[in-house]
C-alpha cells in the first residue's frame, strides 16, 4: 500500500491513528476485507481524509474476477454497458435466477419493479452508484444457468441512462436474502452528457434542372460528421446542383460512439416550373425610392395579421398580444373604410405601422381612393393592399397597368 499527502504543505499525518511520514509505502496482510484511512493535517490545521479498500476473498469463494463498463462518456438516451465475469470457487454449484445475460434496463428501473424480486440463496450480479436513493444495486443479472464448481460465466447487461451527470458506478456479487459476497467491484466514473440536437435539411426540396438546392445541417457536440462519406464540420451548409433526384446522407457520431444518419432528398422535377414576371424591377433607382418609404421606429421588419374581428373590445385586446411579441407591422383585412379607419388608428398609436387589406372579391372594384383617405385622417402612411391575389390574373382585369 502507498501513501502520499499531495503537494500542499502538510503538518502531520496519521494512518489508522498511527503516525507516518508524508510519503511512503506499508505492506499490509488483512485476513479480511479491510478499509484504511489516511487522515492528514495541513499547515493552515484543515484536515483531509483518504480511504481505500483491500478486499479479500477467501480461498474457495464465489467471487467477480473483472467488471468492465463502456463507454465511459454517453450522451443521455444511449446505453452503458456492463460486463463481469464470475467465477464459482466453491464446491457446490451457484443458483441463478433471472433476469438473463443481454437484459436491458431503464434508468427508473428496478429488478423489483421489472419483476425480478430476489429468490432465497440465488447469485446474481449487481449495479450500484452514487447517490442512489431506494433499493441497492437496483440493476441485477443472473448468471443464465447455475455455475458449476471451477466454472467461469461471463454476464452482460445495459442501462439505458437518462439524467446528465457524473458518477461511479461498481458491481457486486449478491447471493438472495442471505448476503453480499462481493461489493464495490470495478469502480468506474461514467459521464452522462446531453445529446446533440440534429437537424440535416434542404431548400428547396425539389428544383428544376440546372437549379441548385442548399444543404443545411446541425449537429454541434457529435464526435463525427460526414455527410455523403466526406467530413464536415458538425454545423454548416452545402449548394449543390444534382442532375437528378438525389438522397444525400449525413452521418453523425455522437461522442458515445453511437451512430445515426440523417437524410435529405433534393427532388429534380422534369415538370416545367410556373414562371411570373416579377412585379417591380430591383434598379437602383427603385432601391433608393424604396429606403424612402416610412418606416415604424426601431423597425425590425417582424410583422402579423391582425384578428379579423374589428370591434373596439378585440382591437383593445389584440394590439397589446402584438406589441408584447415585438411587432413592428400588420396586415389588417378590412370590409369597409370605416373599420379600416378604427382598427388602424389603435396600431398606429401604439408605433405599430398598419396596412390595410381591402377586403373584396376577385374582380369585384374596390376604390382605395377611400382607404387611402382614411389612413391619412388619422397621420398614418397611405398603406394599402389593392389586390388580395396578385397571383391570379382575373385580378389584373380591373386596373389595368
Amino acid at each position: 500500500m502507498r501513501r502520499c499527502a499531495g503537494t500542499r504543505t502538510t503538518r502531520a499525518v496519521f494512518l489508522d491513528g498511527q503516525r507516518v511520514d508524508a510519503h511512503g509505502t506499508k505492506t499490509v496482510a488483512p485476513t479480511q476485507t479491510t478499509t484504511y484511512a489516511l487522515k492528514i493535517t495541513f499547515a493552515d490545521n484543515t484536515t483531509q481524509t483518504l480511504t481505500t479498500v483491500l478486499t479479500v476473498t477467501p480461498a474457495g469463494a464465489a467471487q467477480i474476477k473483472s467488471v468492465t463498463f463502456s463507454p465511459t462518456t454517453l450522451n443521455t438516451g444511449g446505453l452503458l454497458n456492463v460486463s463481469t465475469i464470475v467465477q464459482n470457487g466453491t464446491a457446490d454449484p451457484m443458483p441463478t435466477q433471472d433476469p438473463a445475460s443481454g437484459f436491458v434496463y431503464e434508468e427508473s428501473d428496478t429488478f423489483c419493479s421489472r419483476g425480478f424480486t430476489e429468490t432465497n440463496g440465488a447469485y446474481r450480479v449487481g449495479i450500484d452508484f452514487d447517490g442512489r436513493t431506494g433499493i441497492d444495486h437496483p440493476f441485477r443479472w443472473g448468471l443464465g444457468v447455475p455455475l458449476a464448481p471451477g466454472q467461469s460465466a461471463t454476464i452482460t447487461g445495459a442501462i439505458r441512462l437518462k439524467t446528465t451527470r457524473a458518477i461511479n458506478y461498481w458491481a457486486g456479487l449478491v447471493r438472495g436474502k442471505i448476503a453480499w459476497v462481493q461489493d464495490r467491484q470495478g469502480t468506474q466514473k461514467i459521464t452522462v452528457t446531453a445529446a446533440p440536437t440534429l437537424a440535416f435539411t434542404v431548400t428547396p426540396p425539389t428544383i428544376a434542372p440546372g437549379q441548385s438546392a442548399k444543404l443545411e445541417w446541425n449537429a454541434v457536440g457529435a464526435r463525427g460528421v460526414t455527410l455523403d462519406g466526406q467530413v464536415v464540420d458538425a454545423q454548416g451548409s452545402r449548394v449543390v446542383t444534382p442532375t437528378k433526384t438525389t438522397t444525400c446522407t449525413l452521418h453523425v457520431v455522437l461522442s458515445d460512439g453511437i451512430a445515426r444518419d440523417l437524410t435529405a432528398t433534393v427532388t429534380v422535377s422534369t415538370q416545367p416550373q410556373p414562371m411570373r414576371p416579377p412585379t417591380v424591377t430591383l434598379t437602383p433607382e427603385n432601391v433608393t425610392r424604396l429606403k424612402t418609404y416610412p418606416r415604424p421606429a426601431n423597425d425590425n421588419g417582424r410583422g402579423l395579421h391582425f384578428h379579423i374581428d374589428l370591434r373596439d373590445s378585440t382591437i383593445a385586446v389584440v394590439v397589446p398580444k402584438l406589441l408584447s411579441i415585438g411587432c413592428k407591422w400588420t396586415l389588417i383585412y378590412v370590409p369597409d373604410e370605416n373599420q379600416a379607419k378604427r382598427a388602424a388608428k389603435g396600431c398606429w398609436d401604439a408605433g405599430i405601422m398598419p396596412i390595410v387589406r381591402i377586403g373584396n372579391r376577385v374582380d369585384e372594384f374596390s376604390d382605395p381612393v377611400r382607404y387611402v383617405t382614411a389612413l391619412k385622417e388619422i397621420g398614418a402612411p397611405a398603406y394599402v393592399q389593392i389586390y388580395n391575389e396578385p397571383g391570379d390574373n382575373r385580378e389584373w382585369k380591373v386596373w389595368p397597368g
